[in-house]
Order: structure tokens, then C-alpha cells, then sequence
């Protein structure tokens, strides 16, 4: 039964209380850049897709404006929690065998 003026939920909308994993996927190792200063425990700011948003950062490291970052998650709607580029181990290439 539909109620006039109710939009019945779209096919692909997950059930309420679940995380939506498409959001969670489109954030996730993208690159960022921070604009104001992150330090350990308190929020700065970080330039990605087209606008600045508020950013943690996880690890107890300051980091700098200019600095490359990947997007981790969302805190909330208007917070990502990001890693430095330098701290993901899998980047790192060496010259010579250690």
C-alpha cells in the first residue's frame, strides 16, 4: 500500500542501520592534499574532490600543508579520516636489496 506523496525506496538504497559500502569504496585510497596543519588527536583541513573538508589523522605525525594524503574514511559527513602517502608501506620502492 502506498500513502500519496510517498516515494517507495530505490532498488539499490541499503536497509537502514547499514553502512553504505559504495560511499565507503569511492572515498577509500583516493589522494588528497592538506591545506591546514593535522596534528596528533586534533582536526585540520584537507583539499579533495574540488573542495576543502575537516580531516584526523590517525597515526601521531603532524602534517604539513602541501602535504599528500589518502582519504582512510569518513569520521562523519563533514570530517575524512586520511594517512600519509609516506606511511602506506606498499608505495615505497627501494633502490638497492636490503
Amino acid at each position: 500500500m502506498m500513502w500519496f506523496g510517498m516515494i517507495p525506496d530505490p532498488p539499490d538504497r541499503p536497509a537502514q542501520g547499514q553502512a553504505n559500502p559504495t560511499l565507503a569504496d569511492t572515498h577509500l585510497k583516493q589522494r588528497g592534499t592538506v591545506t591546514e596543519t593535522i596534528r596528533p588527536g586534533r582536526r585540520g583541513r584537507v583539499a579533495f574532490q574540488a573542495t576543502t573538508w575537516f580531516a584526523f589523522c590517525q597515526y601521531q605525525v603532524v602534517l604539513m600543508p602541501g602535504m599528500p594524503v589518502y582519504v582512510v574514511d569518513l569520521y562523519n559527513a563533514t570530517t575524512l579520516i586520511v594517512k600519509p602517502v609516506l606511511l602506506d608501506v606498499s608505495s615505497i620502492v627501494l633502490d638497492e636489496p636490503v
